[in-house]
């Protein structure tokens, strides 16, 4: 049978994005899946499920995401994509999927096999290792791990450090640490904890400013930024750091 234009259905999905709706999106995704099926299409299945799962999860959609999730991996056996880069990336987007809805053994799972395996294939694809490492370190925090968090968040810096065009992911991996900082020193009340969380956020200003500070994870840094100042009881400071985050992500995502 003449399978599908994956290359052409990337193209067409990623059009898509703030032009439709998100509901309407998640259907023609839907669309495609079931198209995929009729044909027996089981490349294309994979393609489209993996960005289902990205796509559900964002949406908050937990049956029809971990439905896809558990779908995926058997798809994954059946069509000799194992050990291979695509193999990586779908494991580390299902174990984010699972990291958000609570099935964090599984995650920790999918992670371990996706640095494993990053290792074997000898690549150094910069970007998915950092995912890695930020998604992976976003599980220790659900968990209350912070010092493994920090660890990983550590090592997503040292990757995307060298490369100067990795300004955003710089600026966030800089970000989750000074959380991640900030909630250690709530938990310990350790004074340089907090200190630190301060100069690590300052860092990840910077380098949002070099980025047009468009991102959402901007808002996101500017509430870690109205903690840090709750800490030091500078009331005005935090007030105005949260009304920037507001601002932000009312931009970036919509009132909702």
């Amino acid at each position: 049978g003449i399978h599908m234009d994956i290359r052409a259905f990337l193209n067409e999905y990623d059009a898509m994005f703030g032009v439709k709706r998100a509901d309407e999106i998640e259907e023609f995704l839907e669309q495609k899946m079931a198209q995929a099926r009729r044909e027996r299409d089981k490349d294309a299945l994979f393609a489209i499920m993996n960005e289902y799962v990205g796509l559900t999860r964002n949406l908050r959609h937990k049956e029809k995401c971990l439905e896809a999730c558990d779908e995926i991996l058997n798809l994954a056996e059946e069509i000799r994509i194992l050990n291979s880069p695509q193999h990586a990336t779908m494991m580390l987007n299902v174990g984010t999927a699972f990291t958000a809805f609570g099935r964090y053994a599984g995650a920790e799972v999918l992670f371990e096999d996706v640095e494993k395996l990053l290792e074997e294939l000898g690549e150094k694809d910069t970007y998915t290792l950092a995912s890695l490492y930020n998604n992976w370190s976003m599980l220790m925090i659900m968990q209350k791990r912070f010092e493994e968090t920090e660890a990983l968040q550590k090592k997503a810096l040292a990757i995307v450090d060298p490369y100067p065009d990795l300004v955003t992911e710089q600026a966030t991996t800089r970000s989750n640490l000074a959380s991640t900082l900030m909630r250690r020193y709530e938990a310990e009340k350790k004074p340089e904890l907090l200190d630190e969380a301060e100069k690590v956020l300052e860092e990840s200003f910077v380098l949002y400013k070099k980025d047009g500070g468009r991102s959402f994870h901007y808002g996101t840094a500017m509430i870690t930024k109205g903690d840090i100042r709750m800490w030091r009881k500078d009331y005005a400071g935090a007030a105005e750091a949260y009304k920037g985050a507001m601002e932000n992500l009312e931009q970036n995502l919509n009132r909702g």
